[in-house]
């Protein structure tokens, strides 16, 4: 019997392989699936994907994978996040949280949890009233 065996595969091993024997061709069509949707992250049921959020509220997102040990990457607006004073990024078993502290009107954008070949996006708009300050 003859096998190949690919190691860790990716969507970039997907294709058509071909085993040539002496008196024998043997094709088969190879189309990694399950590999997008095991670690694709999901909604909590409780957990809306676009928010409305007070000034000065926290902003609170999350989002839930399958398995535990994946790498997530929060993003606002398609530029990465990283934890900073007023946002946290924290990881608990499949959950992931985004929390930003104190929520100001430019927090407000799409976010999304992505995994490797995945993501879930939230709509933030923050609201409040808008004070300003002139001097005559």
């Amino acid at each position: 019997m003859r096998r190949i065996v690919i190691q860790s595969a990716e969507f970039s091993h997907s294709g058509v392989y071909t085993c040539d024997a002496i008196d024998d061709i043997i094709r088969f069509n190879f189309y990694l699936v399950h590999m997008c949707c095991l670690n694709a992250p999901t909604l909590p049921p409780e957990v809306e994907r676009s928010k409305s959020i007070e000034a000065g509220s926290p902003i609170i997102l999350q989002c839930e994978l399958s398995d535990p040990s994946a790498q997530v990457f929060w993003y606002k607006d398609g530029a990465k996040l990283l934890p900073q004073s007023g946002l946290d990024i924290q990881s608990d078993s499949t959950k992931r949280t985004l929390v930003v502290q104190k929520a100001e009107f430019f927090h407000s954008g799409v976010y999304s949890c992505k995994t490797k070949g995945a993501a879930v996006q939230f709509s933030v708009e923050v609201k409040g009233d808008l004070v300003l300050f002139w001097s005559t």
